[in-house]
């Protein structure tokens, strides 16, 4: 899914309260930021549904208190977990603001592709499984799969207005870019490599031409 400081395909904002409560505390700073990486840790290797506050507080090398002091509960773990690895890692070369709608709309699934490819992928493929069986986290998974949707449909609208691309319906021809990198990603298990997803956008945008 990566350099963070850009505009990104996986941009949740925190909304279950997680957050450092004195920022300018060293070793809040420190706690929080150990038990960030032990939860994707643990989300990369054994899936979300290994988290739990008792085995990401054993995994940080920290008390169940300390977790709880930055965190009410696991949901809100997760998502703060989510969001703090998609803006560490993702890049998204050529979405700057000056260049074309569709060298963004290339810019923008090129780096999914590259996520997928990653460990995001890992964490994506577990996130929509457990999202089958918890309500709370198939919520989290539909604001991730909103957002993505909704930051490359806008691509497509802006370039149909600059008449680079026909009068098409934006949410049809996302589904028709993004949709096939999830299907290998977590159907075929075999992730498009960006040179393919390149390929793949080439076909698409000459389509919708």
């Amino acid at each position: 899914m990566y350099v963070s400081g850009t505009v990104d395909l996986y941009d949740i904002p925190v909304r279950y309260g997680g957050s450092v409560k004195n920022p300018h505390d060293e070793r809040a700073v420190k706690s929080r930021r150990r038990i960030l990486d032990a939860t994707q840790a643990l989300m990369i290797e054994l899936g979300v549904d290994a988290v739990t506050i008792l085995t990401v507080a054993e995994r940080a090398g920290v008390q169940r208190s300390t977790v709880y002091n930055h965190w009410p509960d696991r949901v809100s773990l997760v998502v703060d977990a989510l969001d703090d690895f998609a803006g560490s890692h993702h890049t998204a070369e050529g979405e700057e603001s000056g260049a074309s709608p569709v060298v963004r709309i290339r810019a923008a699934v090129e780096g999914l592709a590259r996520a997928l490819e990653g460990d995001w992928g890992a964490i994506a493929a577990s996130l929509a499984s457990v999202a089958e069986r918890d309500g709370d986290l198939a919520r989290v998974h539909r604001d991730f799969v909103e957002r993505r949707r909704t930051h490359v449909a806008t691509l497509v609208g802006d370039a149909v207005a600059a008449g680079e691309l026909s009068k098409v319906d934006p949410q049809w021809a996302t589904a028709l870019l993004v949709g096939p990198l999830y299907y290998e990603r977590l159907v075929m298990h075999r992730p498009m490599s960006v040179g393919e997803a390149g390929d793949h956008i080439d076909g698409v945008l000459a389509l919708l031409r």
